[in-house]
């Protein structure tokens, strides 16, 4: 899977925590720290092409073409409270692409090397999450819809509710894969 695009130095701060912000397509903090971002955290800005003239907008999700896995499942949030935080696990298997098909939310992703706040403002991006990656969605507009295509049926199985647990996964996961490119060379 690619990694994020990211540009422009700006910090963000959540409880007394700095971390990068991705205001669509952009996410904010240190240049060295959105680097190591980029290069670890499994997720990216899916830009989908828009169809329209003066009678409205049409955006069309196809597998293998702009969704890139098999669509197995389609589920969507609406008429959620901005004060409400949903999500709050990681999926140990699941890849999924989120759409706010309309209004905004914020998400907080973290792979086990740190969080960044992306912020989903617009239906023509799709931003792409894979597996072990920790989100919580948080600051709903009032008018809020975001869809979730995954690739995956419901498996209670394949989510992680428990930081700590979490963190545990993700990083017996990084020093796997470390291990594996050891041994390759």
């Amino acid at each position: 899977m690619h990694r994020a695009l990211m540009r422009a130095p700006v910090t963000a701060r959540r409880s007394g925590t700095t971390f990068p912000r991705w205001y669509g397509t952009q996410v904010r903090g240190s240049p060295s720290r959105r680097h190591d971002l980029a290069l670890n955290m499994e997720i990216q800005r899916i830009q989908l092409q828009k169809h329209g003239d003066d009678r409205g907008m049409l955006i069309a999700l196809e597998q293998d073409r702009n969704v890139p896995f098999a669509i197995r499942r389609v589920y969507y949030l609406f008429a959620t409270n901005n004060d409400v935080h949903r999500g709050q696990h990681a999926h140990r298997r699941l890849h999924q692409l989120a759409v706010p098909v309309r209004g905004s939310v914020t998400m907080l992703l973290d792979d086990g090397n740190g969080p960044m706040e992306v912020v989903l403002d617009d239906p023509a991006q799709g931003l792409l999450i894979g597996s072990m990656v920790w989100r919580e969605l948080y600051n709903f507009s009032h008018d809020c819809v975001l869809m979730v295509l995954a690739d995956q049926l419901y498996d209670p199985s394949d989510y992680i509710t428990d930081y700590a647990q979490f963190l545990r996964e993700a990083k017996g996961s990084l020093l796997q894969e470390g291990l594996a490119a050891c041994a390759g060379r």
